[in-house]
């Protein structure tokens, strides 16, 4: 093979081509530095969820614990909660006949609007 000893090709305004090749390497060290700081930043967030992990165990563990040195004792659920539910029935009802009065009202505005409007 026949040894090439290298060879010129002309580059039109050379001074613009080394700029724009500057700053393009500019915009990718600084994208690096950003992808960095992203790397450290899930770290962390990952360190501190393992930490919150071992925080919620630890609670855990301690609740049971705590559990455990309660006195036991019964209580009547079913009366606490036949009354909870007649109160919220009572509630939903007033709140239904609110909604319906109100939807009615509003009816009345829009059919008033229409016949304003068919009359012009």
């Amino acid at each position: 093979m026949a040894e090439i000893k290298g060879f010129y090709v002309g580059v039109k305004e050379p001074v613009s081509l080394r700029r724009n090749l500057l700053e393009s390497s500019k915009a990718i060290v600084q994208s690096l530095k950003d992808y960095e700081k992203l790397k450290l930043i899930r770290e962390e967030r990952h360190e501190k969820i393992l930490e919150f992990r071992d925080k919620i165990n630890e609670i855990l563990t301690l609740l049971s614990c705590l559990k455990e040195h309660f006195p036991k004792h019964g209580m009547k659920e079913d009366v606490y909660v036949k009354s909870k539910t007649e109160k919220t029935k009572k509630g939903k009802t007033k709140k239904i006949d609110i909604k319906t009065d109100e939807i009615e009202k509003l009816e009345k505005d829009l059919a008033e609007i229409e016949s304003r409007l068919v009359s012009m």
